[in-house]
């Protein structure tokens, strides 16, 4: 019997899944530039500009780089287990790394940190189990739809975490508010979460017990992204979109503090309004474009559109083009994510669905790990220089979405 498209009883726990771990990754960017840039965070007071930013990128860095490892061990766990104990370790985990976090910023530990942007990393998987657990259930035509819908939390959550991240440390508003309480908060909502997942949701996977556990998986199975002569292309214009995107995101408060000195209130704002374009994007417009266009020129058009975003935002002087352009760049990007993710679902039939979710996740973070090493150097140098490659990555990657769209 074909498996129809979902309803939203039926994948609303899934739903909180994919809000809480969107607000934990997003809640932390607001608070980053005091953390690391504020000679009361958590560096000596001492520490010069360069080596701020350089320890910016790495404790970011850490995050996508056990994704990486951790992840497709998650995904491939999930097709062996069942998706709904995965996603209760994840919730687990990740609930643990941010009340780690919120420590290590109450004792100035700078490694405690670290190690818990590690924790989040390795049980970062919930998004990508998420995802094939809806997949499970959804109609083979309503794939782009129904990750639309997965990714619709996720909008609200990159929404709610910065508005959270930069108010929640705000002790203008309380007394005991710090850098220290968003974490906290994240963390509680995740073990909520837990809760609700182990009584509200119903497994949608049929356990296959053939999984054997390697360390080396997330290496193992970026190789398989492009080793599969099926998948290769659509990788590699996936990585320069994540190369690209990930400098952005990651990198784009440091911009706004470098050359405009927007503070963490600002920040917030700024990143919960690419919230409100994903969200607009997710609601409206990913179901509107593919009933009237094929896949893949919805994604050569939203490239484009967000190549030339990019090219704008570094203009200098121009405080107030940013924020346009942002809005137009997180609506572009909103689109083209679901999009080229069903496109690599539907390179994979119905029992290899997790194990593709992990191959573009970890596409996914291998490239978020790159962009975090090396933003905070290319930082160091120029403001806009992050901003800069970025673009140059995307006008690539959107010339190589055409020729995909024309040979493929």
């Amino acid at each position: 019997m074909q498996p129809q498209y979902p309803g939203l009883k039926a994948i609303l726990p899934l739903l909180l899944v994919v809000f809480i771990d969107a607000l934990g990754m997003a809640i932390i960017f607001p608070i980053l530039n005091p953390i690391f840039m504020s000679p009361i965070g958590i560096l000596p007071a001492d520490t010069t500009m360069h080596v701020r930013n350089m320890w910016y990128g790495f404790t970011l860095c850490m995050f996508p780089l056990a994704v990486f490892f951790g992840t497709p061990i998650l995904g491939d766990l999930s097709d062996s287990i069942g998706r709904k104990k995965i996603l209760l370790i994840c919730l687990a985990g990740i609930g643990t790394s941010y009340i780690l976090s919120g420590f290590s910023l109450m004792y100035d530990s700078l490694s405690l940190l670290i190690f818990s942007r590690i924790v989040a990393g390795l049980f970062g998987g919930s998004m990508a189990t998420a995802q094939a657990a809806a997949m499970d259930v959804s109609h083979p035509d309503k794939k782009a739809a129904t990750l639309s819908l997965m990714l619709l939390p996720a909008a609200l959550g990159f929404v709610a975490g910065p508005l959270a991240g930069s108010f929640l440390a705000d002790g203008h508003l309380m007394t005991w508010f710090n850098l220290s309480t968003p974490l906290f908060f994240a963390g509680i909502l995740a073990y909520m979460n837990f809760v609700a997942l182990w009584f509200g949701f119903t497994e949608t996977h049929k356990p296959i017990a053939n999984f054997k556990f390697k360390l080396h998986r997330g290496a193992e199975i970026f190789a398989e992204a492009f080793a599969s002569k099926d998948i290769r292309f659509l990788s590699l214009i996936y990585f320069g979109f994540q190369l690209s995107w990930g400098l952005y995101f990651q990198f784009i408060a440091l911009f706004l503090f470098g050359r405009y000195g927007y503070t963490p209130n600002h920040i917030g704002i700024f990143m919960a309004m690419l919230g409100v374009g994903f969200a607009f994007s997710l609601l409206y417009l990913v179901n509107m474009l593919t009933r009237h266009f094929k896949s893949k020129k919805i994604v050569f058009g939203t490239l484009l559109m967000s190549t030339l975003c990019l090219f704008i935002t570094i203009i200098p002087h121009q405080a107030n083009l940013v924020w346009i352009v942002g809005f137009v760049l997180a609506t572009a990007m909103a689109v083209a994510y679901p999009v080229i993710i069903s496109l690599y679902s539907d390179l994979a039939g119905e029992d290899k669905q997790g194990w593709v979710m992990g191959v573009s996740n970890a596409v996914f973070a291998a490239a978020w790990a790159v962009t975090a090493a090396s933003g905070g150097f290319l930082q160091s140098l120029d403001v806009a220089l992050g901003m800069t490659i970025s673009a140059i990555i995307l006008a690539f990657s959107t010339v190589a979405m055409y020729v995909y769209a024309k040979r493929i």
